[in-house]
């Protein structure tokens, strides 16, 4: 039970956005002492803890790279200030 919470702490906390509203350092100090208290040994938080930060940052990366391909496909289709499309100034093309 505190290994899954510990987990789920840490994941939170590693996620891009989510990271900046849970208060991180102070849960995990609390499920911490709850896994003293449990008999986890230091060895086992640790790796709970690691699983949930990688699979965080994980999950940001994701979700930003999803983010920057569909912000660059809204730029290539936007238009320009001459009026050609962003997309045929970067291919050479001129404006009709």
């Amino acid at each position: 039970m505190a290994g899954v919470a510990i987990f789920l702490v840490s994941l939170t906390e590693s996620l891009a956005v989510a990271g900046l509203v849970v208060p991180g350092v102070f849960l995990l100090f609390a499920f911490a002492a709850l896994a003293a208290s449990a008999d986890m040994s230091l060895l086992e938080a640790i790796a709970w803890a690691f699983c949930g930060a990688v699979i965080g940052d994980l999950l940001s990366f994701a979700w930003g790279a999803g983010f920057t391909r569909i912000s660059a496909a809204c730029r290539c289709s936007a238009v320009t200030r001459n009026g050609s499309t962003a997309a045929s100034v970067f291919s050479g093309a001129t404006a009709g």
